[in-house]
């Protein structure tokens, strides 16, 4: 109760505030002065806006943006390794896997002896001696290598 006695005692020495002469005019002044500075911007921007031709976006507008925000489309994939050389291998080791297959080294007998014998007549004897992984290996390799190349050929990857 102290507190609420002390705020009256406070309040009644208190006086009231008074303006002073010139308060309402000065007030008044202000207000006017507001609203011509008001009306002048409200000109000045209907000259503006009045000068300013309003444009009109051209019907390819948007799909002019959209084709520069969308990612452009990626370039067609290329064979790194060209047709001559993916026939080349592929020919090589169905070279290689034919003579895999022929019988070890031949007879003297069927075999006449000539003084300068063909590529063939030396590399058979010498293919017996090669274990038959490796020529399967070669098989499977060129197999692989001529299905890469005619299914990315056919396919477009």
């Amino acid at each position: 109760m102290k507190k609420e006695e002390r705020f009256r005692k406070l309040i009644q020495k208190a006086e009231p505030d008074k303006p002073s002469s010139g308060f309402s005019a000065m007030v008044m002044q202000q207000i006017e002065a507001e609203a011509v500075t008001a009306q002048s911007r409200e000109v000045a921007l209907d000259l503006l806006l009045k000068q300013q031709t309003v444009t009109i976006a051209p019907l390819s507008f948007g799909e002019d943006v959209m084709q520069k925000v969308l990612a452009p489309k990626p370039a067609p994939k290329t064979v790194s390794i060209n047709k001559v050389a993916w026939y080349s291998v592929a020919i090589a080791c169905m070279i290689l896997i034919t003579l895999a297959f022929l019988p070890g080294a031949p007879s003297p007998e069927i075999v006449p002896h000539t003084p300068h014998p063909g590529f063939f007549a030396i590399i058979a004897p010498k293919l017996g001696a090669i274990p038959m992984v490796y020529p399967i290996t070669f098989f499977a390799l060129g197999m692989l290598v001529g299905m890469d190349y005619l299914l990315r050929r056919k396919l477009d990857f």
